[in-house]
């Protein structure tokens, strides 16, 4: 039975790989290469109906390497599937095909669940998916019939506070004894794995691979189910790595996780769904290497239950933002009686290499968090949030102590050594997970496919001492982890796909500064703090200022000074505060071969981000994309936002904000939504809150009036006190909600032209 796997790891001892089925059914081969190809899912949901129990269909690849492109296909009772070494299973592309008969998978609405799974196990038995071949969801390619791929669909859903209805990978429900063994999964439009009151599961020796920022494609989510082992897997992926649930359709309990890496992704959690209990979990030799979140159980008043009986051990983490978190208070505007407990949570032997915070937030007086520690060590971080938490010392090292309301400690650190982590961090299997994934050209801000070998590099706490240090030694796509701290530096970021994190709680605890003007230096365009040139550049969790203004408060003249120009390609920038006076954020062009083009196009997003000026502080030639973003008022009574300079009517240029909120300082008594700093300046706000001080024209001239007949500015539902459309000037269009979808993020970045003016 599989269930003795998990019962041997939680009693110390190593759990057994489980064998395959070895009578084979039928085999077929792919003698085909590549995605577009016809639908196979009949030939193959033909062929496994014809299997026996105890039996399975093998998939393999020809002479030259082989690939299906496949819908739904359900595994009968007893029936496995291998897919062979060089094999690939194509996830078709048709949302029709998997459309549960609603007609809404491919869409959003306020409820999902509409579209069946690739590969579907219910009410299986003694069966699995086994082999060394590869499925490939294809989430990052466009869905056939429409503008947006997969990922993009489900980004839309959280700005639109919708539910996004894409297929899932596999699905097993209401089964025993199943397993997966072996294979690849990949780019899944939804989650990889999902398992649902089932008893016997094991996941063994499988790597998942799907961008980081590809959203709701965890990578494994047991709910419900019992005797669950998952050992010696690779995940990376969007969202939680590993997801522990426990709804209203049963407990989770008896699972063990072992010998498992962990790289992108929000790392191990449990919840938030815990009404009907979670116990007996049991976690050993697990690395997480960059992934938001560490070890986590959540939950709230809404789905609260009892999560007891939890070991985590020989855990190692690096470059986790919060290494260690505990949190009653998931949705803290939550409400209901479905009270969480979080009590016996045993940590032993954990290591966070390179900073972090922890937060421990129990329900109350009455509801603790009750926790012991043994040996836990987050180097160079600090104590935390915690409120309600009652923690047992058990020995070895303890650092930091969390430091809170209603917080107890029993007992005290010990003197012994702490546990190290020595080569803990192995790098993401390459060859295993083909570079080639083709992911969408069209998905804005997306980063090449790293495998690791880039690599990481620390900035502070005791590695380099300057970011321009760490840029130096970096390569194309090495990811540099920046320590909590003000780093007073001018920086070039000139290398492909660079990614700058900062590992503070907010983008304030990383302040990168410099105090540059053009008149010191002889132009506008030479003042930056921080320069991004090179395509896939990434910024987050980072404050960038230049403060020449606030260095020198009386000065005027020559007083333009950028804290970021950003003229790379596929550019994405997110949780940053930018702050300056004059010409914040210059969102500009590759690079123009002259005032009338052709330009390079420069393809930006800016997400959950604070940008703090007064004059034109946003301005240049990008199309740049501004979701759920702050444009803050400071400096001057008279305040304008933008100033866009499209050149020429062909030329992929404008900016778009999309639920972005206009606000300013007591001191400012006026505020422009912009002014065309060229004859073809393109500016559309999207159901955006406006200060009540925006001028009822809305926008404003640029000295010369003949420009507003050639710009382009329009709102869509604009809120708050500012949203006088009725008083725009005349020029200015509103937007139907069937016209403003052109200008939205998917259909703007995945046709790469603009929408008709």
């Amino acid at each position: 039975m599989l269930a003795s796997g998990a019962v041997l790891a939680a009693a110390g001892r190593e759990p057994v790989e489980p064998p395959p089925p070895q009578a084979i059914c039928r085999q077929i081969v792919a003698e085909q290469v590549g995605p577009d190809q016809s639908d196979a899912s009949a030939m193959i949901q033909r062929a496994l109906d014809q299997c026996r129990t105890g039996t399975m269909l093998k998939l393999v690849a020809g002479v030259k390497g082989g690939a299906l492109v496949s819908g739904p296909l359900q595994l009968p009772p007893g029936v496995s599937l291998w897919l062979d070494r060089g094999f690939t299973l194509y996830a078709s592309r048709d949302p029709q095909a998997y459309d549960r008969g609603q007609g809404v998978c491919g869409r959003n609405t306020a409820r999902g669940g509409g579209c069946r799974a690739l590969i579907s196990l219910d009410h299986g038995h003694d069966q699995g998916v086994y082999g060394e071949g590869v499925v490939d969801g294809q989430g990052g390619q466009s869905m056939q019939g429409r503008a947006e791929s997969w990922w993009q669909l489900a980004r839309r859903a959280q700005h639109e506070h919708m539910e996004e209805n894409a297929p899932r990978l596999i699905q097993i429900r209401r089964s025993h004894d199943i397993v997966l063994e072996g294979i690849t999964l990949r780019n899944a439009p939804n989650f990889h794995v999902s398992v649902s009151q089932t008893d016997g599961f094991t996941g063994w020796g499988m790597l998942i691979d799907t961008p980081g920022d590809a959203r709701n494609t965890d990578g494994i989510d047991p709910a419900s189910s019992s005797h669950v082992l998952l050992a010696h897997n690779w995940i990376n992926t969007g969202d939680d790595n590993v997801a522990i649930k426990a709804g209203t359709t049963g407990p989770s309990r008896d699972i063990t996780i072992i010998h498992n890496h962990f790289y992108q992704g929000h790392g191990l959690s449990i919840g938030s769904e815990v009404q009907s209990g979670v116990s007996d979990v049991h976690v050993d030799d697990l690395s997480l290497d960059g992934t938001t979140n560490g070890l986590r159980i959540k939950s709230d008043r809404s789905r609260g239950g009892l999560v007891s009986d939890i070991s985590y051990a020989h855990v190692c983490m690096r470059h986790v933002r919060w290494p260690l978190v505990l949190d009653t208070l998931y949705n803290p505007r939550a409400e209901g009686d479905a009270l969480p407990e979080f009590r016996d949570i045993r940590f032993s032997h954990i290591h966070a290499l390179e900073g972090g915070q922890a937060l421990w937030r129990g329900l109350g007086a009455g509801h603790p968090l009750r926790v012991a520690w043994q040996d836990v060590q987050v180097d160079g971080g600090r104590s935390g949030i915690a409120t309600h938490l009652r923690l047992k010392l058990l020995g070895g090292p303890a650092s930091p102590l969390p430091v809170g309301d209603d917080v107890w400690i029993d007992g005290h650190p010990g003197n012994d050594a702490a546990w190290g982590c020595g080569d803990a961090f192995p790098a993401l299997p390459s060859g295993i997970s083909p570079a080639d994934t083709k992911e969408s050209a069209s998905l804005p801000g997306r980063l090449a496919h790293d495998t690791g070998a880039a690599g990481t590099l620390q900035v502070g706490a005791g590695h380099y001492a300057t970011i321009a240090a760490a840029i130096a030694a970096a390569s194309a796509g090495t990811r540099i982890m920046i320590a909590p701290g003000v780093y007073a530096e001018r920086l070039s970021l000139d290398k492909p796909r660079l990614q700058l994190v900062g590992q503070g709680s907010t983008p304030d605890a990383v302040r990168i500064v410099a105090a540059t003007s053009a008149a010191e230096v002889g132009g506008t365009s030479r003042t930056a703090t921080v320069y991004a040139r090179a395509p896939g550049v990434r910024l987050s969790n980072l404050s960038i200022e230049n403060a020449f203004s606030r260095l020198h408060p009386g000065v005027t003249e020559g007083a333009q000074a950028v804290a970021l120009a950003a003229s790379g390609d596929d550019q994405h920038f997110d949780h940053l505060h930018l702050i300056g006076y004059q010409d914040t954020l210059y969102a500009g062009s590759a690079g123009c071969a002259s005032e009338q083009g052709p330009c390079r196009p420069a393809r930006q997003v800016y997400v959950d981000s604070r940008i703090d000026g007064a004059v034109d502080f946003i301005f240049g030639d990008a199309l740049a994309y501004f979701d759920h973003d702050e444009l803050h008022g400071a400096g001057r009574s008279q305040v304008t936002l933008t100033a866009q300079s499209k050149r020429y009517p062909q030329q992929i240029s404008g900016y778009v904000f999309d639920h972005c909120r206009v606000t300013a300082d007591a001191a400012v008594h006026s505020i422009s939504l912009g002014r065309p700093w060229r004859d073809f300046s393109t500016v559309v706000y999207l159901q955006s809150w406006l200060d009540a001080r925006v001028i009822p024209a809305g926008f404003s001239e640029w000295g010369d009036r003949q420009r507003l007949k050639t710009a382009y500015y329009a709102e869509l539902d604009s809120q708050g006190p500012g949203a006088a459309l009725q008083m725009r000037e005349s020029w200015e269009h509103t937007l139907a909600r069937a016209a403003a979808d052109r200008w939205r993020l998917p259909a703007l970045f995945g046709q790469r032209v603009l929408p008709a003016r």
